[in-house]
């Protein structure tokens, strides 16, 4: 079953996020653990925070995990939610082309995930079979061992934040 909380943020606020982002190092191509004989283009990501205690990378991207702290902080409060602690945070650009691959977040029991759009466009994310429309401050909360994925829009860049709760 997957939840939806809206207007976390205003415009203006995620306008800023999308700017650091642009301004960001450390953007590699998406992939998943699935193997592939053709690699088609699944956007890029930025991981910006690990469970596995990597300080540099939490240093280096301080803004940017403020920001999706918050989200965990207001979507988790209005789901009432507990969590233990965040296990990973990633940013995804999908570009016109960009059409992921179905894949989980994590097989580790008692996760949650929330995909938290930054931008409005017609690019979606699709899980277990229903589509989620990229609407602007919107979150979609479900079990991060449910199969998903993110398709980019035809028109404009799509940006989000996915991030992986431990419960």
């Amino acid at each position: 079953m997957v939840k939806i909380v809206k207007d976390i943020f205003i415009e203006s606020i995620n306008n800023q996020i999308i700017k650091i982002l642009k301004q960001s190092e450390g953007w590699y191509f998406g992939y998943d653990s699935m193997k592939r004989e053709n690699y088609d283009d699944q956007g890029l990501a930025l991981r910006t925070f690990s469970d596995e205690k990597n300080p540099k990378l939490y240093d280096q991207y301080q803004s940017l995990n403020l920001f999706a702290f918050m989200v965990v902080e207001l979507v988790t409060k209005q789901l009432k939610i507990s969590y233990k602690s965040i296990k990973r945070v990633n940013y995804n650009f999908y570009h016109t082309l960009s059409k992921g691959n179905y894949h989980i977040d994590t097989n580790t029991p008692k996760c949650v995930s929330i995909l938290y759009n930054l931008n409005k466009n017609n690019g979606y994310t699709e899980i277990d079979g229903q589509k989620y429309l990229s609407n602007q401050s919107v979150a979609y909360v479900f079990d991060s061992n449910i199969k998903h994925r993110g398709v980019g829009s035809d028109t404009e860049l799509r940006y989000n934040l996915n991030i992986i709760l431990q419960t």
